[in-house]
């Protein structure tokens, strides 16, 4: 599973930058960054490789599913969405607190609606692929609730309340896009919406909130356990002794993401949701930094490719203008360039990971 979580990741960022160079050293990224080698190695028997997988998976269908622009029953649709759904399955079964995963799903499905009001796009064809992913993995969770007893309802209701908020966005971007409404209102409206949900649920069903509530407070007991704390604590210099010095040069890279999503690109959406989410847990508990670990790579990978093409090691990449040229044999001038930036910037990171 870590080998394939590192293989995932790969065409994760390929999707998302269109740059097979950024994705090869995405992957990269990963294979060497500390905290994603100590948890996937034999004997770590909590919070392992199993739990890393099904979000990227998730991440990659999301990518694909918003991308669709036309409902076709043809390959394309069928493989983003099943990888949707499997993704959604397995993030919700591997344990308790994967639907914790589900979130920037919701994040992404949102903002994306958002934007499609904002440009006066439709985004029917993304959004009923994107419904048809996450009711898939919903499906699954039942049949398996069923059969086998895993979870309770409770855990087994979020990917059907998630379902049923892709399709309420994507009629209210419809809505909105006929009654030509102001693009502002529409996430003013939601916010509003979600309010509103919340205080239906406390009065329709508040055994069911006071147990959401309790799990919730558990990411912020205060324990003495080292995997509770945040990455960022002083003492224990989380973030340096799980990712080394990558960690620089993967916050200004998630930042660069945003202005992208923000002109509407929603495969940037997807990712910057993920990133930025997992990191805001990981920040919260450490033992959510495992989790961080994939979509870290990816923008630490776009990050070692930038740099490669400031020491004229590499041509720019496909995100900066650039072409998604076959991959070439490189001379010996430019062999030692690159191995200069991988050790600069992951050469910390893979002196840790062993240790």
């Amino acid at each position: 599973l870590a080998v394939g979580t590192v293989l995932v990741v790969y065409f994760l960022a390929r999707d998302v930058t269109g740059d097979r160079r950024m994705a090869l050293a995405s992957a990269f990224v990963l294979a060497v960054l500390p905290v994603h080698v100590l948890r996937t190695a034999l004997g770590f028997v909590d919070h392992h490789a199993f739990d890393f997988f099904w979000p990227v998976v998730t991440a990659w269908g999301l990518v694909r599913t918003l991308e669709i622009d036309a409902l076709e029953l043809d390959s394309e649709l069928i493989v983003a969405v099943g990888l949707l759904g499997v993704g959604v399955a397995g993030s919700v079964l591997a344990w308790w607190a994967g639907t914790l995963l589900l979130v920037p799903t919701a994040l992404a499905v949102t903002v994306s609606g958002a934007l499609a009001v904002r440009d006066e796009r439709s985004f029917f064809s993304p959004g009923l692929a994107t419904a048809a992913g996450v009711g898939l993995g919903a499906t699954l969770v039942g049949i398996t609730h069923i059969t086998w007893g895993w979870h309770d309802p409770l855990i087994v209701g979020v990917p059907i309340a998630l379902t049923l908020g892709v399709l309420a966005v994507v009629a209210a971007t419809s809505l909105w896009r006929r009654l030509s409404l102001p693009a502002w209102s529409f996430p003013v409206t939601g916010v509003g919406l979600l309010v509103l949900a919340r205080g239906l649920v406390t009065r329709v069903a508040p055994e069911e909130w006071d147990r959401i509530v309790r799990r919730l407070s558990q990411l912020f007991a205060q324990r003495k356990i080292g995997e509770v704390q945040s990455i960022f604590d002083a003492d224990t210099m989380g973030w340096l002794f799980s990712f080394g010095l990558v960690f620089f040069v993967i916050l200004p890279a998630m930042a660069w993401g945003l202005p992208r999503a923000y002109r509407g690109g929603r495969r940037w959406v997807v990712a910057g949701s993920y990133a930025w989410y997992v990191l805001f847990l990981a920040g919260v508990q450490s033992r959510f930094a495992g989790e961080f670990a994939p979509f870290a790579a990816l923008f630490g990978g776009i990050a070692v490719v930038v740099v490669a093409e400031k020491v004229d090691a590499a041509r720019p990449g496909v995100p900066f203008g650039g072409e998604d040229r076959p991959l070439s044999v490189p001379d010996r001038g430019v062999v030692f360039r690159v191995l200069a930036v991988v050790i600069l910037i992951c050469g910390l990171s893979a002196v840790l990971a062993p240790i």
